[in-house]
């Protein structure tokens, strides 16, 4: 993985680690009362609380749609995309998950925040995703145009295409898992065996 002339704000500590182990993002035992499928279903305006929403190719998600909780509680609410369209500025909040697995197109703007999770494994995001308010953003494939981390979110990344435009500002947190790390194209030391780690000051 190569990390060449990335855009970072000053003082802000990386963490770069070699791992053999990744976790799946996709959540695991999670039970819902309300499982929606589209097509043939309607995209509901509004996933109350235990609603899973499954997006497929011809399925369009609405501009600013919210996932999890935001002017109306919501908890164990998750979007997965396995195609379709997904219009600019979805939100996730507390107790929501959006997972982009295949065959998305995504005009960006997504923001994650208060501890929701988005997990980008495939698909094409033309535009930025933000995590805030200890959000997470978790990267294993795709392609993204750019990722912004800040209020003590967390972005992982082990995988996909990122463009050079993303940054992690104060009390951000950047995660990178792979191999053969190296900036401004020198390899980094110390990152000979799985666990080990590095941090520096960008």
């Amino acid at each position: 993985m190569l990390i060449d002339d990335a855009r970072v704000y000053k003082h802000v500590k990386w963490t770069l680690s070699l791992l053999l182990m990744l976790v799946p993002s996709l959540s695991v035992g999670q039970t819902f009362t309300n499982v929606i499928n589209s097509p043939p279903d309607e995209v509901p305006e509004f996933l109350a609380s235990d609603s899973q929403l499954n997006l497929g190719p011809g399925a369009l998600l609405p501009w600013g749609y919210v996932i999890g909780t935001n002017d109306v509680p919501a908890t164990n609410v998750q979007v997965n995309v396995l195609g379709g369209e997904m219009q600019y500025g979805t939100r996730v909040g507390f107790g929501g998950e959006l997972n982009i697995i295949d065959g998305a197109n995504s005009a960006g703007g997504i923001s994650v925040f208060d501890q929701g999770v988005v997990n980008i494994e495939g698909g094409v995001v033309n535009g930025s995703v933000s995590a805030y308010s200890q959000g997470a953003i978790n990267i294993s494939g795709g392609n993204l145009d750019s990722f912004r981390a800040s209020g003590d979110s967390v972005v992982t990344l082990s995988g996909g295409m990122v463009g050079l435009n993303s940054g992690v500002s104060s009390n951000g947190h950047l995660i990178v898992h792979g191999g053969d790390f190296r900036i401004d194209g020198v390899p980094v030391e110390g990152l000979g065996l799985p666990g080990s780690s590095v941090e520096f000051e960008s």
